[in-house]
């Protein structure tokens, strides 16, 4: 599985997982789906616990301060609404204990 993972990317690796017996475009739109009424439904209760696997809540940082060049003066900017995710105890101890840092962090020092 790659680092990143846009849209096309796991659409194509769960229909190789799936040896393709499921045409790509019903894999998208279960995607598409899924996401429109995850979002729905995060924006409606503020906070999604899947057991098991995770906690999602969506969480508003404060209104920052920064320099507007055209005003010429300091303004308000509203604060943004950031996704945040907590894994479960058990499955961050699994990821963590599959991790080799010494490769993971090989080349920052070259």
């Amino acid at each position: 599985m790659p680092k990143t993972l846009n849209k096309r990317k796991l659409v194509d690796t769960i229909a190789r997982n799936l040896n393709h017996t499921i045409h790509r475009t019903h894999i998208s739109n279960v995607i598409s789906m899924f996401a429109d009424d995850f979002l729905i439904e995060l924006e409606q209760k503020q906070k999604i616990k899947i057991g098991n696997f995770c906690v999602f809540w969506l969480e508003t940082s404060k209104p920052r301060k920064y320099h507007h060049l055209w005003e010429r003066r300091v303004m308000l900017a509203a604060g943004k609404t950031h996704l945040k995710i907590k894994l479960t105890q058990s499955l961050r101890d699994r990821i963590v204990g599959e991790l080799d840092l010494i490769k993971t962090f090989a080349g920052e020092n070259k």
